[in-house]
């Protein structure tokens, strides 16, 4: 979601043998969306790829179920669709969707010791106090902690910026990876990242997953 993932997955398509029958811009409005979906499902459109935010999304499965249109796959970038917003919005998410973002998820080894942390210093807290909301608040605290451990004692500005860039990656810390692209890149559409943590629906239940895909580097930094 945003500038640059369009691009990149049409790389992506291209290396991996896809053939991309079909670019469709979403309205949000039922009316239209609906004809948007009939777009897809007259293309034969197997696999779905969202790259936008909560209301498209929700608009164009309310519509492909309308018209009993079934994606084998449905993928997105959107982060919305991890922190259940979307699914909520539409009752479930479609079977075989796929959600890529920068956070975990509370399934996670990551996420199980964010609810004991809570737990620790508010004995209190309920099960609507340890959700995925308040753990994309606690993820990159932690990032952050991390580059400060990494950077070292001496700290500098330079120093903990090539630090997040080159030792803390988010696959050891577990909270995902850190805002940044690569070694002295920091200019974000210039390049992408498509490994993370995610979900995906599996019989009709969300289940966590690890998303890692190799990171799309500029060729200089």
């Amino acid at each position: 979601n945003g500038e640059g993932a369009y691009e990149a997955f049409m790389e992506e398509a291209d290396a991996a043998g896809l053939n991309v029958v079909v670019e469709q811009p979403i309205d949000v409005f039922p009316s239209t969306c609906s004809n948007e979906v009939s777009v897809m499902q007259d293309a034969g459109v197997e696999m779905l790829y969202i790259i936008s935010a909560s209301l498209p999304a929700i608009c164009m499965i309310r519509g492909a179920r309308e018209a009993g249109y079934e994606p084998d796959t449905w993928l997105s970038c959107a982060h919305c669709w991890n922190l259940d917003l979307v699914a909520k919005a539409v009752d479930r998410l479609p079977e075989n969707s796929v959600a890529f973002g920068w956070t975990t998820t509370l399934e996670t080894e990551a996420g199980e010791e964010f609810s004991e942390v809570v737990h620790e210093f508010v004995p209190e807290a309920t099960e609507k106090d340890v959700d995925i909301n308040a753990l994309i608040g606690y993820a990159p605290g932690q990032l952050l902690l991390a580059g400060l451990e990494a950077a070292g004692p001496n700290l500098t500005r330079d120093g903990f910026r090539e630090a997040m860039e080159t030792s803390v990656s988010g696959v050891e810390t577990g909270y995902g990876s850190p805002p940044v692209f690569g070694p002295g890149d920091r200019s974000g559409p210039l390049s992408v990242s498509l490994w993370g943590p995610g979900t995906r629906i599996a019989d009709g239940e969300e289940v966590a997953t690890w998303v890692t895909l190799d990171p799309i580097w500029r060729d200089e930094f």
